[in-house]
């Protein structure tokens, strides 16, 4: 889905758990915050795989449920060699709604996958 620069400011709300994910080849490291930018327990990381993978979804869970967050924008890089495994499959399959913000300068190319 395309979205212009205020539809994507607008899906950002105080009950929005903002997570940025930094991805490399074996291990990724992902911190989590509000939408002030206040930082929320301490940055994880998870390994490149299946198992990785859902050690992160149960790391956000669990800050979500702790602040009382409804919804969630996973930002990440975008690549094509490092991505997360089954990320898109594997955060449809639980009921989430993902994100992929490719770092520009700010959320210019918010995608809905």
């Amino acid at each position: 889905m395309h979205f212009n620069q205020n539809q994507r400011i607008t899906q950002i709300t105080s009950s929005t758990l903002i997570v940025g994910v930094d991805i490399a080849k074996f291990k990724h490291v992902a911190r989590a915050q509000d939408f002030r930018g206040v930082e929320f327990g301490k940055p994880i990381s998870f390994e490149n795989s299946l198992e990785g993978f859902e050690i992160f979804v149960n790391w956000f869970r669990k800050i979500m449920s702790e602040h009382g967050c409804e919804d969630i924008v996973v930002g990440m890089e975008p690549t094509t060699t490092s991505r997360m495994p089954g990320s898109s499959h594997s955060l449809s399959k639980t009921g989430d709604t993902p994100y992929r913000i490719f770092h520009k300068a700010s959320m210019q190319s918010c995608v809905k996958l």
